[in-house]
């Protein structure tokens, strides 16, 4: 009975990681290859249509010239903070665009340097983001590290139990 039940919770264990392997590259390193990056967005400003803790896929190799009125554009405020909003107007003549977010009241204060775009919005995930930040969190680390663990000495236990059968 006790060693059914353990068999069960390792099972689960490896569908787990499996899982969460598999999450990791199709969503966030396989876009890379073609030139898409995720954006996790943190805040409701760009409500109703993109939630807060949504991912949102970028298209990086827009050029700037690319880019037209009402696109979802990604952009880097700083060094530390990415922006997801919305193309209200271009103004070519500066290599800028005014940006707001749906939810906003206002447009942003500061325009937008065609320099500082990193691409435009193809698709969003709602609430993905949330799952990601928890996993690059501390205890996510620690969580997936443990799950990890449990499944190479599964996998070990499962090795060791296959060559005692064929042994006998």
């Amino acid at each position: 009975m006790c060693k059914t039940i353990w068999k069960m919770i390792f099972e689960i264990t490896e569908w787990m990681a499996a899982l969460l392997a598999l999450i990791g590259i199709i969503g966030l390193l396989l876009p890379r290859l073609f030139c898409i990056s995720p954006y996790i967005v943190l805040s409701g400003s760009m409500e109703p249509e993109i939630h807060a803790g949504s991912i949102v896929y970028m298209d990086e190799s827009i050029t700037p010239e690319q880019i037209r009125e009402n696109d979802i554009i990604g952009y880097r405020m700083n060094d530390e903070i990415k922006v997801v909003h919305r193309v209200m107007e271009l103004d070519k003549n500066n290599h800028s665009v005014v940006t707001k977010g749906d939810a906003n009241e206002v447009e942003d204060i500061n325009p937008v340097m065609f320099e500082q775009i990193e691409g435009r919005a193809i698709i969003s995930i709602p609430y993905m983001g949330y799952i990601v930040t928890w996993i690059r969190s501390k205890l996510g680390i620690i969580a997936i590290t443990a799950l990890v663990g449990i499944f190479f000495i599964t996998m070990t236990g499962k090795n060791n139990n296959q060559q005692e059968v064929e042994g006998n």
